[in-house]
C-alpha cells in the first residue's frame, strides 16, 4: 500500500473506528507498550520521537517519563487520531503532535535522543541520527 493509500485509509473509516474502540485498544496494547518502554529506557529530560502515535497513549506514557525536561514528539498521518491525542495530551505540555508520514518528512532540523513505536520500534540517540542521516 502506498503513503498516499495508508494516509487515505487511517484518515477515513479505519481511523474513526479505532477512535471508537481507543478504550478497547490502548488495553489491547498496553503490555506491547510497556516492553517498548522498558526497552527505551528513557531518561529524565530526553526528547522522544513517537512513530505511528495514534491516539496520543504512547506519547503520554513516554511524556510521563521524561519528565517536564524533556519532550515527546508524536507523529502519525491519521487527523481523526490526531484530534483525539490533541485532547489525550492537554495535561502533557511536554508533548506534541504533527501530522506527517515519518517515513518521507523531513525530521532534519530536529534531534532526538530516543524513536519509539508501540509496534517495537527503538534507536538508542547514535542510532537515530544514523538513521535520520
Amino acid at each position: 500500500m502506498s503513503n498516499a493509500d495508508q494516509e487515505a485509509f487511517w484518515g477515513s473509516d479505519a481511523g474513526d473506528k479505532w477512535v471508537a474502540m481507543q478504550d478497547q485498544m490502548d488495553r489491547l496494547l498496553q503490555p506491547v507498550l510497556d516492553l517498548v518502554l522498558v526497552a527505551a529506557n528513557l531518561p529524565q529530560g530526553a526528547r522522544v520521537l513517537d512513530i505511528g502515535s495514534g491516539t496520543g497513549a504512547s506519547v503520554a506514557a513516554a511524556a510521563s517519563l521524561v519528565g517536564p525536561l524533556g519532550h515527546v514528539s508524536g507523529v502519525d498521518i491519521s487527523d481523526p487520531m490526531l484530534a483525539l491525542a490533541k485532547t489525550r495530551l492537554q495535561d502533557h505540555p511536554n508533548a506534541a503532535n504533527l501530522k506527517a508520514d515519518a517515513q518521507i518528512h523531513p525530521f532534519m532540523a530536529q534531534s532526538f535522543d530516543a524513536m519509539i513505536s508501540r509496534f517495537g520500534i527503538y534507536s538508542e540517540s547514535r542510532k537515530t541520527r544514523d538513521f535520520m542521516g
